[in-house]
C-alpha cells in the first residue's frame, strides 16, 4: 500500500543518490579555476539530467526527483529557458554543462534537449 510506495520512493532516492555520488567524484564542484581546454569544453561537468520543468518568476528549473526529499534543482541558463517555459510541468531529458552549487542546487547550460518524456 502507501507504505510500500514510500519505501520504493526512498529506495529510488538512495539508488539515485548513490549513482550521483560516484558521478560527482568525476566532477569539479564549483571550482572555476579549471579553465577550458583547447577544444573549449570541460568534460568533467557535462552531464545528462532528467527532471520536471518548474517555473519560478523568470527562472526556469529542471528538477530531478521532484517528489522526493532528495530532489536537485538545476537552474537553466541562457536563452533556451524561454523555449522551456512552454513546457512547464513536463519531464525532460537534457545534456548540458552543470555547475553544482550545493547537493540540492546547480545551474545548467543546456547543450542538447535529448527528449521530452511526458
Amino acid at each position: 500500500g502507501e507504505k510500500d510506495s514510500r519505501i520504493r520512493e526512498l529506495n529510488y532516492c538512495l539508488d539515485s543518490n548513490l549513482t550521483k555520488k560516484s558521478e560527482d567524484k568525476n566532477q569539479v564542484n564549483g571550482d572555476n579555476s579549471l579553465k577550458n581546454d583547447n577544444n573549449g569544453t570541460i568534460k568533467s561537468n557535462i552531464k545528462t539530467v532528467e527532471g520536471k520543468i518548474e517555473i519560478s518568476g523568470d527562472k526556469v528549473y529542471i528538477v530531478e526527483n521532484p517528489d522526493c526529499k532528495c530532489r536537485v534543482s538545476y537552474e537553466v541558463l541562457g536563452d533556451i529557458k524561454n523555449k522551456l517555459k512552454n513546457l512547464n510541468g513536463k519531464i525532460i531529458k537534457v545534456e548540458g554543462k552543470v555547475n553544482k552549487l550545493s547537493p540540492w542546487n546547480a545551474n545548467i547550460e543546456i547543450l542538447e534537449i535529448i527528449q521530452i518524456l511526458k
